[in-house]
């Protein structure tokens, strides 16, 4: 266990150390840019009256699989990118057999009853968001009982390069410091969107400065791909 964590930490130090050096446009890819408020940034302590009003993905789907596990897709957003990521997995989820919820992580009271979690954030500066964090803090005991994936969405995959796929997967690992005790069954990186339209007032002249361009960076072909390969794990199959 030490010789892991020692592992891991080298990890974070070597990360933060290519970070310091990433160009301007580096830091737009592999720095947690989307944290700002891309897909899913901090959460406001207070919203303007112009900014735009975003309606967060929650759904459920499969209760025609009376047999099948019920999972939780929880997923930590601010501009609705993130929820987009967490719905199609939902749906790939409940063809492969689940009964699924997705839902806004910091709107789930409880999450006793559930077979399985996958659970996701959007990247703040490195971090995932306030919201996530309480919530594997919160419910730590029960996560170690159930089969648990995590995932991220983030710039560093807008581009898929071997640099920014380590900083993507460094991003995904932190919950492993939080939660040593679970091992997830996967750990998804990908790339999110740029919505100037949807983002908060307060982001947009950082978001410009960096060279953020509006865009759909999501891959739906590497969200599906994913989510069946972990499907089985979730399902005990």
């Amino acid at each position: 266990m030490n010789d892991q964590k020692s592992k891991y930490s080298s990890l974070v130090m070597n990360s933060k150390r290519e970070e310091a050096v990433l160009t301007r446009r580096r830091f737009m890819e592999g720095a947690g840019a989307t944290g700002l408020a891309l897909l899913g940034g901090a959460p406001l302590s207070r919203a303007a009256s112009s900014d735009p009003v975003v309606e967060f993905i929650q759904t459920s789907c499969g209760e025609e699989n009376n047999e099948g596990p019920r999972i939780l897709v929880g997923y930590a957003s601010c501009c609705g990118s993130t929820g987009g990521i967490a719905d199609a997995i939902g749906r790939h989820l409940c063809k492969a057999g689940a009964r699924v919820d997705v839902k806004l992580i910091k709107e789930v009271d409880d999450p006793v009853g559930y077979d399985a979690f996958v659970l996701g954030s959007a990247i703040q500066a490195g971090r995932w968001l306030p919201e996530s964090s309480a919530f594997l803090r919160r419910n730590k005991e029960v996560l170690q009982q159930v089969p648990v994936a995590y995932f991220i969405a983030c710039l560093a995959m807008s581009e898929d390069t071997p640099r920014n796929r380590k900083i993507a997967e460094n991003y995904v690992k932190y919950p492993l410091r939080k939660l040593p005790r679970v091992e997830p069954v996967g750990m998804g990186t990908f790339a999110g969107a740029v919505d100037y339209e949807k983002m908060p007032k307060k982001y947009r002249g950082i978001m410009k400065r960096i060279g953020a361009v509006d865009g759909d960076y999501r891959r739906w072909d590497v969200i599906r791909a994913w989510t069946e390969s972990i499907a089985p794990k979730l399902m005990n199959k």
